[in-house]
């Protein structure tokens, strides 16, 4: 899991002190053919916590593995919470792809670098050296989109109606943001074009809402990086 992206992504030293949306990307790079991609979303959509890792991966096998592999191998840290919700997303997905054989291996604790950590910093590279604006979350979006290794990123925006069958979704619909980060992203409008203040305007809040921070994990959230 990348470290969270800031939304909006001003130039302007006041953001230092100002609570920005995040958005997330979870990368996994195909060792097979060297594709790397991208699964993007915001908090203000779902949190990032293990059901949110395993649904990721179920999207990425139904999308991305053909039907005649039948033996997959991950790569993953030893988180006990994230693995156990992506172990029952993998016995879920065996019955309904061609998939025979699932092997997770989990890398030793302090040599846990992963093939997409280094697309992590390709982005953020990449970010510094251009001048592009990004007011919202599918800014984010589509500025990945831009950025490449030997391939360009396949980048899939997340849905909220993403579900796997069988087992019943965390969230039926946008999760609120605390209060205290709406206003602080409401006083962060002024630099931006008028068009996008809706966007902000439009969010849902509650007081009972943690604030997060960029590497900051909530109850459910408990992952980290798999390739």
């Amino acid at each position: 899991m990348q470290q969270c992206l800031p939304t909006p992504d001003l130039k302007t030293n006041i953001v230092y002190y100002k609570r920005q949306l995040w958005t997330m990307n979870k990368t996994i790079r195909d060792l097979g053919d060297d594709t790397s991609y991208c699964f993007m979303w915001h908090e203000a959509l779902v949190g990032r916590g293990s059901d949110q890792m395993a649904s990721v991966l179920y999207k990425h096998i139904q999308a991305n593995i053909p039907s005649n592999v039948q033996n997959l191998t991950t790569f993953s840290d030893a988180c006990a919470y994230h693995n156990i919700a992506v172990a029952i997303m993998f016995m879920v997905t065996i019955q309904q792809h061609p998939l025979k054989v699932v092997s997770q291996k989990f890398l030793v604790p302090g040599h846990s670098h992963l093939e997409c950590d280094s697309d992590h910093v390709r982005i953020e590279r990449a970010k510094k050296k251009m001048d592009v604006e990004i007011r919202i979350p599918h800014d984010w979006y589509l500025f990945v989109k831009t950025v490449r290794d030997k391939k360009l990123f396949t980048v899939y925006e997340m849905k909220i109606s993403l579900g796997i069958s069988q087992i019943p979704p965390t969230y039926s619909t946008p999760v609120p943001i605390n209060t205290a980060k709406k206003t602080n992203l409401l006083s962060l409008l002024p630099p931006i074009d008028a068009s996008y203040h809706g966007y902000y305007q439009s969010l849902t809040t509650s007081e009972r809402q943690t604030c997060i921070g960029p590497d900051h994990y909530s109850e459910d959230d408990d992952d980290d990086d798999e390739d």
